[in-house]
């Protein structure tokens, strides 16, 4: 595991903020980002368990943005398309070679390593 010490920066909140309202924020080694494939474009999703605080990517809701990515990273995908009678309901992106064994028992929705997707008007991705 790689540890770093960064300094956690303080400022005014603004927006519709209290006037005394802080805000938080620390810098991140562009190496993690990078290694992650995460870019400034990018979202991420915090989580808070009461001694730590934890960074994952956010799930991607655009199927071709999750191919894109997941192709850049050398995996393979295969894609799983449902209809009820001639309209598509549901595009599944699934991995083939997924990069680590999948735990046994309960997963977590974050860690499923498949993307579901209703199209929008019922026009196929």
């Amino acid at each position: 595991m790689n540890r770093r010490s960064v300094k956690i920066m303080r400022r005014k909140a603004g927006g519709t903020a209290g006037k005394n309202a802080e805000k938080y924020s620390l810098n991140l080694p562009a190496g993690w980002l990078h290694t992650m494939g995460l870019s400034k474009e990018d979202r991420v999703e915090l989580s808070f368990d009461g001694e730590k605080i934890t960074v994952r990517p956010l799930a991607s809701t655009d199927s071709e943005l999750f191919r894109r990515n997941a192709e850049q990273k050398g995996h393979q995908l295969k894609e799983y398309r449902y209809y009820d009678g001639d309209t598509l309901c549901t595009v599944i992106l699934a991995y083939l070679n997924a990069p680590k064994p999948l735990p046994v028992g309960p997963v977590p929705f974050t860690k499923l390593s498949a993307l579901s997707q209703s199209p929008v008007n019922g026009e196929p991705t």
